[in-house]
């Protein structure tokens, strides 16, 4: 790795060695080429788009609130406007040093390339995306006190062809590697050489690239051959509509006469790079099944799921808790509209709804504060997951936030915000109000505003019911799902490298060098948060969502084996998850159809029933509504986690036993009575990854 000055413990100079060579790099300079080198280059053979504006920093670096300042700082390590005559030519020393290694890194250039990314994201501001808009952004950003004309002559004229040998230089190390750091998108045309790399890729977010890559799998390139770059660019225009949620700077690009020679070679690039995935962690990515938005009418008074599926999807209800609701198709054939029952309020599910669409599970994540805005589709406020700025939104967040909201935008708070009233639906909103924001300035504020209030990507995930391969490597657990408990996050298996052999794997965005045993990566031991979760590992990529408290169904089983396997047949159980703080109340069907209840450590026999099924809720205030799970109708005993131990009930004796575990484990599973055929007198519990019997 490159290694900065103060890394080299008892050096006493100003430079350590990398590799044989008489090879350094500055402090602020080396941790900035580290951190992006691992961000972009960790994803073999896929496409790199090295796209940088204020988000995209603040992801890389862990200060976001000074990511821009930071990499500023590091550039001008090397870069002294006053003296410099041709601006960079020190980082031109730093490559001809370089080309003297091995070369197995990428080259000494990224920070500053990075800058000029981030100054090609900030031409979106003006319609004008020549040069002249290109290097006043970036001499803004080097030097932020101020500059002169005389510093844009000098990017203009000296550096600008510099520039463009750096880009060049990193598009040939990415070739030259094979695919082991990813597919090189950097491309520039004639017209627009100097500026064209670094405008080449900004065109393009990641948010952008997963509806590409839908774009691509609805033409079925997988299996085609790839169109001409201007037809293809004339097919996605064609393809493309308001419901699919490009970025609006990728709008304006696509819109673009003058832009769209250059887009066209970028999406072409992107199409022959692609290898069938689909990266499912947006709303256009309907390959997992189904996406749930919440949608608030204020003109038709109502407040309603908005279901976004496939057009050919056959399902036409939707279950909450104890309702089920029926769809109703819009316009557009894709979207469906379940009205939401008047017990419920926009307060509860804003904490967090774990809903089922026909056989699919659909998670709406919890946030105290929702993005909303007006959606031509269903012609009310529709739940957005990608907020940008320069945009207007409706905030949705319950009253005793407005203050907080009041103190960020400061002076400027009754110019651009104003709190909405809707008498109609104040009973239904609870606590919730709606807030209408003007438009976040930068996206540097609107960072800004999602670290004060504790807010992540607001994404909805599709639950499915097989495991997850790609190229030979499995996520396994002793379940199957995209949903998993904090704490028993799944394993990835089959990872080809000898035992403690270092590797490089990324988790949300996050790079990490690892050594595991026998091939198997546990991510239960990297301490991740409830939320969403992407790993990049060995070029394949996986997604899931873990939660803290969300009941759903699982998988498959066997009465032998605890690891999931494409062949099993499907055994329907209960998993039943309960942290120490909470006190459950379990209303359990037996197989004659008796209902018990269980609450505070008592069983009580409630009646009869001739709709067998598993409920689970905490009653305790904190999290509602209840959930279903669907079990088979013989189970014959439940366990609850009690502290370090489980409970074990056994409904039709009314009686208890307790089974110590260990305090990491989170699941328990109940077990239909089929299994009685190869063990008629054992019953078995799966307990994390070992496996405990009751008799």
């Amino acid at each position: 790795m490159w290694r900065s000055i103060d890394s080299c413990k008892g050096a006493g100079s100003e430079s350590c060695t990398v590799g044989g060579l008489g090879m350094y790099l500055l402090q602020n300079y080396a941790a900035w080429q580290g951190k992006l080198e691992k961000y972009f280059f960790s994803r073999p053979n896929h496409p790199v788009l090295i796209y940088v504006d204020e988000a995209e920093l603040s992801n890389i670096y862990s200060d976001q609130a000074n990511a821009v300042e930071s990499l500023r700082s590091a550039i001008l390590e090397y870069l002294d406007p006053a003296r410099d005559n041709v601006p960079f030519e020190q980082v031109e020393k730093l490559v001809k040093r370089w080309k003297l290694g091995d070369r197995v890194q990428a080259p000494p250039v990224l920070p500053l390339l990075a800058m000029t990314v981030l100054a090609a994201s900030r031409m979106e501001k003006s319609q004008d995306r020549g040069a002249g808009n290109y290097y006043d952004p970036l001499a803004e950003l080097l030097l932020k006190d101020g500059y002169t004309d005389a510093f844009v002559t000098k990017l203009r004229e000296k550096s600008s062809l510099l520039l463009v040998d750096f880009w060049e230089l990193l598009h040939n190390w990415i070739e030259s590697r094979g695919g082991t750091v990813g597919l090189s998108t950097i491309r520039t045309l004639p017209s627009r050489k100097r500026i064209g790399y670094a405008l080449s890729q900004a065109m393009v977010k990641g948010s952008d690239r997963r509806i590409l890559f839908q774009f691509f799998s609805d033409l079925d390139l997988s299996n085609r051959q790839i169109p001409h770059p201007q037809v293809l660019l004339d097919k996605l225009q064609k393809w493309d509509s308001p419901t699919r949620r490009f970025s609006s700077f990728f709008r304006k690009f696509l819109n673009s006469h003058s832009d769209q020679e250059l887009l066209a070679e970028v999406v072409h690039q992107l199409a022959e790079s692609w290898d069938g995935e689909q990266i499912a962690t947006s709303v256009e990515s309907r390959s997992t099944g189904c996406t749930a938005h919440l949608s608030i009418n204020p003109y038709e008074e109502e407040i309603a799921w908005a279901i976004e599926i496939s057009e050919d999807d056959p399902a036409q209800s939707l279950r909450m808790g104890n309702f089920i609701l029926d769809l109703f198709k819009l316009l557009d054939p894709e979207w469906r509209l379940a009205q939401i029952p008047e017990s419920y309020t926009v307060t509860s599910i804003m904490k967090g709804m774990a809903l089922a669409v026909g056989k699919r599970g659909v998670v709406f994540r919890a946030s105290p504060i929702l993005f909303l805005r007006d959606d031509p589709v269903t012609g009310g406020l529709l739940t957005v997951e990608d907020p940008m700025s320069g945009e207007a939104y409706v905030l949705c967040c319950e009253q005793h936030l407005l203050r907080k909201i009041e103190r960020f935008f400061g002076s400027y708070f009754h110019n651009r915000v104003e709190v909405l009233e809707i008498p109609s639906l104040k009973r239904q909103m609870g606590s919730a109000i709606l807030v209408s924001i003007a438009g976040f300035k930068s996206e540097d504020e609107l960072s800004r505003f999602r670290r004060a209030f504790n807010l992540g990507a607001q994404r909805s995930l599709s639950i499915s019911k097989r495991p997850k391969m790609r190229g030979g490597l499995r996520l396994s657990t002793n379940l199957v799902s995209d949903l998993y408990l904090t704490g028993a996050e799944p394993d990835i298996v089959g990872i080809p490298v000898q035992d403690r052999e270092s590797f490089s794997i990324e988790i949300s965005g996050k790079p990490s060098t690892v050594s595991i045993t026998s091939g198997v990566l546990r991510l239960r031991e990297f301490g991740l948060q409830a939320g969403y979760h992407t790993v990049s590992v060995k070029g394949h990529f996986f997604e899931f969502k873990t939660s803290n408290r969300e009941i759903t169904d699982f998988g498959d089983k066997k009465s032998d084996s605890y690891r999931p396997n494409e062949a099993d047949r499907l055994i329907r159980y209960a998993p039943v998850y309960l942290r120490e703080t909470i006190e459950p109340e379990v209303l359990y069907a037996s197989a004659d159809e008796t209902l018990f209840l269980i609450a505070g450590g008592n069983i009580r026999n409630v009646g009869r029933k001739s709709d067998p099924r598993f409920l689970s809720s905490a009653l305790n205030g904190k999290y509602n509504p209840t959930f279903e799970t669907w079990v088979a109708p013989d189970v014959v005993w439940i366990a609850q986690r009690d502290g370090h131990n489980w409970r074990i009930w056994r409904p039709r004796s009314n009686a208890s036993e307790v089974f110590h575990v260990d305090s990491s484990v989170d699941l328990a599973y109940e077990w239909h009575a089929a299994n009685r055929v190869k063990h008629p007198n054992r019953w078995t519990m799966v307990l994390g990854e070992g496996s405990s019997r009751v008799s």
